[in-house]
């Protein structure tokens, strides 16, 4: 339709870069009339919006993921490695993996058993993307700090989906491991509990 100045209910001024920021999150703008606001949400055009309604409206349950590994490939051949398991979470509003959780380290293992779960929260109206990767600690040197791993410190990963390990709950799921020197045999062992659980208990 043919709109003027007459149609004209209200308007206000926003920029793009305050829509970015707040990627996924409403904004309020205040118009110029008397106690008028607009809310604005952001997102990217691959992400529907019901994908959002549904973050909101969904029942959060926290989660615990244990893992083990068997037969990883040594990034240095003249040592065992020092693994550490990684999650990561795909932001649908962002197309960004995000850190979620970490285990602890073992030192000189091909055949880690982590005590330490990763622990994230599932949403039950949403299907995450999860990202797990298994990295050799042993190339930093003093205390491991995550965000300083590299490609090159990769020894496998795989994606799976939150509702692929909610399905086969308190039951192992088993997985290829992916990377340039794994083998068929290079697995990992996913169990998912909910938070409550204890290794022990389902061990």
């Amino acid at each position: 339709p043919d709109l003027n100045e007459q149609n004209l209910l209200s308007d206000a001024f926003v920029s793009l870069n305050q829509l970015y920021e707040n990627l996924g999150s409403s904004v309020t703008v205040n118009l110029n009339t008397p106690t008028s606001v607009l809310h604005l949400v952001a997102v990217p055009s691959g992400c529907p919006i019901d994908e959002i309604e549904k973050q909101r409206r969904g029942i959060t349950t926290a989660q615990h993921v244990y893992a083990s590994c068997k037969k990883l490939p040594k990034n240095d051949l003249t040592s065992k490695s020092g693994p550490v398991v990684v999650l990561r979470g795909l932001n649908c509003l962002t197309g960004q993996w995000a850190l979620i959780s970490i285990t602890e380290v073992q030192s000189d293992c091909q055949d880690p058993v982590f005590r330490q779960p990763l622990a994230f929260d599932h949403w039950s109206q949403q299907d995450r993307q999860l990202r797990v990767a298994v990295y050799d600690s042993d190339c930093q040197t003093g205390a491991f700090d995550v965000t300083k791993l590299k490609d090159s410190d990769l020894l496998g990963e795989l994606t799976v989906t939150a509702n692929q390990l909610k399905l086969q709950e308190k039951c192992p799921v088993i997985c290829t491991l992916e990377g340039k020197n794994c083998s068929p045999d290079t697995v990992i062992q996913l169990l998912m509990v909910p938070s409550v659980t204890s290794l022990d208990e389902v061990s």
